[in-house]
């Protein structure tokens, strides 16, 4: 047992993208919760995206994982533009 807790310790992010891959797909896009005076919901899917976010974001502080690849720069530079539009 404590061989898995390391493992899965140790992978947490592959984990994490797994289930991901699995839920997004496979569970019906039933809203959770609603925003008033929009035609926005919340899904449960939205928060399981929030944790593995969440997730990778204490390993890159703890210095757990680099971000030093090829298209790195790229796919900051990609969601900055996202967060721009979606402000704007």
């Amino acid at each position: 047992m404590k061989k898995l807790w390391l493992w899965c310790k140790e992978n947490i992010l592959f984990i994490s993208s797994i289930l991901l891959l699995m839920f997004i797909p496979l569970y019906p896009k039933f809203p959770l919760l609603d925003i008033k005076n929009t035609w926005v919901y919340v899904r449960i899917e939205d928060f399981l995206v929030l944790g593995a976010l969440f997730i990778w974001v204490v390993l890159a502080i703890k210095r757990r994982i680099s971000l030093k690849t090829p298209i790195t720069i790229p796919v900051f530079l990609f969601w900055l533009f996202v967060a721009i539009a979606t402000l704007h």
